[in-house]
């Protein structure tokens, strides 16, 4: 068949490439600047890792004061660095379902969080969602996962195309890490695509606990219960516990660099760096009282959507990419290095162009909160502006109606409510964020925001990660 990228030809020739992978090749990979294009005995390969609640400015990628990352530092300075990289959800189960989708969370209707008993229902990503990992093993890829959060585990539908799982629920990256390079070590020759998800960023924070604070002596730890009081506002903290909770955060940070450092510095040694599309990323971020509030889920102020986005693509120089992205971005971009056509309702564009030189246009941010499955809060970045619009009554969040605008050029701590000084600017920004989540609702399929009712085993998982009680 004209068209097919070399290793889907050559897959075919073996006769291990179904049907469904001849009839979605578009192009082939590996256009990059260098030239290189990987052959029919290197087929294409790539590597998603999410580090849950990373933010992107505790990265020494993103400018941050503390040497917290050394080794992803290093491997990212060969790689581009989206300096711009926004989820759509603050929590994990909707910012993976768009992530897995290209879908923002009001098309793909994974958005009921479990809330804090075990008897409510959580969301779960419908079937009827053709994920990225189902589209790549269709076309003949092998599709492997293994992570250590609870929500990849079957039921939330996170898991869906994924032909290996490996779940390490609560683990620590080296275990994951380990599977990870055994089952590398069986892939040299095979497409492939390995979705990781690593977990020692997430609280509770006991992972280097005094590396960035040895002197505190206050009564605040990391653990489980002090963040569910201090995400309900139970406990009463002052600046220097919050400082400390955030250095806690760091040693995290620290803690995960060692490891997904070493991982990646051994990506050579396996016969895999010239072939394979490398993307870190995260969920979403995490808040430490910059706008009031502690954890993640509820806001979409940039402590909590944005997000570290680099990718290593092969044969590409390394640069920094100051156009604004998304993560409805990451599946568009893996099947466009794999030269497999995208289903046609994605929401998202393919970053490679970006990553290897050439402009792009801001891409706009649509940002989205829910309070079980209504919307409560929805957000718009498009650069210079920032704006955010309540839509529900909420236990800690403003009243019904209330807007924001910021100007994140010249406050991208969004200290500064510029609003009222730009009025017409805000109503037009409403209008377009109105357009976006109508695009979005219209998209959504019968079913997809049903939930589910939670194991006792996957209940007990997130309790430990602080999401039920």
């Amino acid at each position: 068949m004209p068209g097919r990228a070399p290793w889907m030809a050559a897959l075919a020739a073996l006769g291990t490439l179904g049907a469904a992978g001849c009839d979605t090749a578009r192009q082939s990979p590996g256009t990059a600047e260098s030239g290189a294009k990987p052959g029919p005995s290197a087929p294409p390969a790539a590597i998603l890792i999410v580090v849950d609640a990373l933010r992107a400015d505790r990265l020494g990628l993103y400018g941050y004061r503390r040497a917290t990352s050394p080794r992803i530092d290093r491997w990212g300075a060969q790689a581009a660095v989206f300096t711009q990289a926004l989820a759509q959800a603050a929590w994990t189960v909707p910012s993976l379902a768009t992530i897995m989708t290209s879908l923002p969370p009001s098309a793909h209707g994974a958005v009921r969080a479990p809330g804090r008993r075990r008897d409510r229902p959580s969301a779960r990503l419908a079937a009827s969602h053709r994920t990225l990992a189902e589209v790549l093993r269709d076309g003949g890829v092998d599709t492997a996962l293994g992570s250590a959060t609870a929500f990849t585990e079957p039921g939330h539908g996170l898991d869906q195309g994924f032909k290996e799982r490996a779940h390490f629920r609560g683990g620590d990256a080296d275990v994951v890490l380990a599977w990870a390079r055994t089952w590398l070590a069986s892939r040299r020759a095979r497409p492939f695509f390995l979705y990781l998800h690593l977990m020692d960023v997430h609280g509770p924070y006991d992972e280097n606990p005094f590396l960035w604070d040895p002197e505190y002596r206050g009564k605040i730890d990391g653990s489980t219960s002090t963040l569910a009081a201090l995400r309900r506002h139970s406990l009463e903290v002052g600046p220097r516990d919050v400082a400390h909770l955030s250095a806690r955060y760091d040693g995290g940070v620290t803690y995960l660099d060692e490891r997904l450092g070493r991982f990646l510095e051994s990506l050579p040694a396996l016969g895999l760096a010239d072939r394979t599309l490398v993307i870190l990323t995260a969920d979403h971020g995490e808040e430490f009282m910059e706008h009031g509030h502690f954890d993640h889920g509820l806001t979409l102020y940039d402590t909590a959507i944005r997000v570290p986005l680099v990718v290593r693509l092969p044969g590409a120089a390394a640069r920094r990419v100051e156009f604004q992205v998304r993560l409805l971005d990451v599946m568009p971009t893996v099947l466009d290095y794999f030269g497999v056509a995208a289903p046609q309702d994605l929401f998202g564009a393919s970053l490679l162009p970006a990553a290897r030189g050439l402009a792009i246009p801001d891409l706009p941010a649509l940002g989205e909160s829910h309070e079980r499955d209504s919307l409560a809060a929805a957000s718009l970045r498009l650069p210079p502006w920032k704006y955010i619009r309540w839509f529900a009554q909420t236990r800690l969040g403003p009243a019904p109606g209330t807007r924001f605008l910021y100007d994140v050029a010249r406050d991208p701590g969004e200290r500064h409510d510029v609003l009222s000084l730009n009025q017409r600017r805000a109503d037009a920004l409403d209008r377009r964020l109105e357009t976006l989540l109508s695009q979005a609702r219209a998209a959504r399929r019968p079913g997809d925001s049903r939930a589910i009712a939670l194991p006792d085993s996957v209940a007990e998982g997130l309790r430990r990660m602080g999401y039920v009680e």
